[in-house]
């Protein structure tokens, strides 16, 4: 029977090798984990009504949440979100299309999927730089945005400036503005997805995005570049510091520079879609405040029942 010789240097270098993976000093190369997420839509007429002609969809995009990728709509078309990063899909439903009394129908939209590997940590914030206020990001988060974040609202506005005065800058103001929320106003489970500042103030708070929205319209009462995140059964906001990035910020769960993972797919940033309505022959744009988180019938919803079927099959490579 042969024995194994391994000497002392051999021995030392095991050591030293496991000591470093232990460590996590040792960059170990993993695989990727990428799902395939398939998206159906159902829909069935229950009672008279006009018939279904468009479905509208949400189009999931690439963030610093996750990488979206070989996306199929199965014959749905693809459109920008004016003034908006974001896109959503349109299927058009045929006459022939239409299913039978009692019979289901469906349109669906397939992608590839990867969640980010960044760790959201609170931010080492040591030094406070002036915003670059030419740049997109500046211009288009720190603005009015319908009457849903209303930087003109009075209540709002006497909120931040007690605020902005006991501030140092604009990080403790937006810590200041966090713990505020948190203090002053409650998660409530209110019909409806997006309400107006003025509804939230009266209300004293509001759904997870409702919080979100009074936090970030009163960081961008003082131009603070902020925004929503919004996922399957949550949301929560971003703002944005010069030299740092988007910092996470969830007042429903009390959380400041990090993010409660679990979340999964991030649907959209946006709160407010202009999408392509097609009416009498000829294209207009309507304004719609659902579509970030689920879909929407065209023309009337009442005559039909839906069913959102969502699968995520993880894909071996």
């Amino acid at each position: 029977m042969k024995k194994t010789k391994i000497d002392f240097l051999t021995v030392l270098f095991l050591v030293f090798i496991t000591s470093l993976i232990r460590a996590g000093t040792l960059d170990i190369p993993k695989k990727e984990k990428i799902y395939r997420y398939t998206h159906k839509i159902k829909f069935k007429k229950v009672m008279t009504g006009e018939n279904l002609r468009h479905i509208y969809c949400p189009l999931p995009r690439n963030n610093d949440y996750q990488l979206i990728s070989n996306i199929d709509t199965h014959g749905g078309e693809i459109f920008d979100n004016p003034g908006s990063l974001d896109s959503y899909v349109r299927y058009t439903i045929l006459p022939e299309q239409q299913p039978e009394e009692g019979d289901w129908g469906e349109v669906i939209l397939e992608f590839d999927y990867v969640p980010s590997k960044t760790e959201y940590k609170s931010a080492d914030v040591n030094r406070i730089y002036e915003y670059d206020t030419t740049i997109d990001i500046y211009k288009r988060y720190t603005k009015k945005y319908y009457d849903i974040i209303d930087i003109e609202n009075e209540t709002i506005n006497i909120i931040s400036d007690e605020l902005w005065n006991e501030s140092t800058d604009v990080y403790d103001y937006a810590k200041k503005c966090f713990y505020y929320v948190n203090d002053n106003f409650t998660f409530k489970s209110i019909p409806g997805m997006w309400k107006p500042t003025s509804e939230l103030l009266k209300n004293g708070g509001g759904s997870c995005g409702g919080l979100t929205t009074i936090l970030i319209t009163l960081l961008r009462c003082k131009n603070i570049p902020a925004r929503h995140v919004i996922a399957y059964r949550h949301a929560w906001g971003e703002f944005y510091l010069e030299n740092y990035g988007w910092i996470p910020v969830d007042p429903t769960f009390g959380t400041f520079g990090k993010v409660v993972k679990g979340y999964g797919l991030i649907r959209s940033h946006e709160i407010v879609y202009k999408i392509n309505i097609i009416k009498n022959n000829k294209t207009v744009m309507g304004r719609v405040d659902i579509l970030s988180k689920t879909h929407l019938f065209y023309p009337n919803h009442e005559p039909y029942i839906c069913d959102l079927e969502v699968t995520k099959e993880r894909i071996k490579k």
